[in-house]
């Protein structure tokens, strides 16, 4: 059985890893971002967030939603 897209990403990383200071430090860059709780971002990088969160949530409880009618569909 083939690799999934998850697993190409993660070996693809570890291979980086070993070898390249560069991705390190760039690495280290883009995943401190995560770690801030948002009261230490400026105003509009909040807003930015929230909205994308926003849409995030409302998206995967509309997949949910999918699922749901669906299994309920096949119950009956």
């Amino acid at each position: 059985m083939g690799k999934t897209r998850a697993q190409y990403q993660k070996d693809y990383s570890e291979r980086k890893k070993k070898n390249n200071k560069e991705f390190l430090k760039r690495e280290k860059e883009r995943t401190k971002y995560y770690k801030l709780p948002i009261g230490a971002l400026s105003e509009e990088k909040q807003h930015k967030l929230r909205e994308k969160n926003r849409n995030w949530k409302r998206i995967s409880r509309e997949i949910l939603r999918r699922i749901n009618t669906q299994e309920t569909r096949k119950g009956r």
